[in-house]
C-alpha cells in the first residue's frame, strides 16, 4: 500500500515527475520491499556529496517555523510526537494523520505527519472515494 509522506508530496509538486513519486510513494523499507520487487524499482541511490548539510539546513529552518508556531499560538496547539534531541532541540516524530484528523481540536497544527491513503479512505469517507486504489 503506497504511503504518502511530506517529502514524497513536495518533490512531486517541485518536479511533477510522476515516476520519481512512484518510487517515493514505496520507501526502500522492509515494509515496502515486497510492492518494489514487484514493480520492478531500482534500489535507492546513495546521497549526492553537500545534500547532507541542505538536509541539516532545511531542518533548522523547520525548527525555526515551529517554535514560531509554538511562540505565536502556544503549545497546545501544535501537536504532534514531541522529544529532544542530543543537541537540545525540540523536534517531532512523524505521527499517522488520521490518528489525529478527529481529535485535533480546531486550529490546531498537526507536525510531522504521514498519510497512508488506504487508511484515510477506509477510516473517514468508506470505500466509496472516487480515484481511490479500492475502486
Amino acid at each position: 500500500m503506497p504511503q504518502v509522506g511530506k517529502e514524497a508530496l513536495s518533490q512531486f509538486i517541485r518536479t511533477e515527475c510522476l515516476r520519481l513519486l512512484r518510487l517515493n510513494l514505496s520507501p526502500d523499507a522492509q515494509a515496502f520491499q515486497h510492492e518494489r520487487t514487484a514493480a520492478g524499482m531500482p534500489p535507492v541511490q546513495p546521497p549526492r556529496p553537500g545534500l547532507e548539510y541542505l538536509a541539516q539546513a532545511g531542518e533548522e529552518w523547520q525548527a525555526e517555523k515551529i517554535a514560531d508556531l509554538s511562540d505565536t499560538f502556544g503549545t497546545a496547539v501544535v501537536i504532534g510526537d514531541r522529544y529532544t534531541n542530543q543537541a537540545g532541540q525540540e523536534r517531532f516524530r512523524e505521527i499517522e494523520l488520521v490518528n489525529h484528523l478527529t481529535t485535533a481540536p480546531q486550529g490546531s497544527f498537526l507536525l510531522n505527519h504521514s498519510l497512508t491513503w488506504g487508511l484515510l479512505s477506509r477510516a473517514h469517507w468508506g470505500s466509496r472515494v472516487i480515484g481511490s486504489p479500492m475502486d
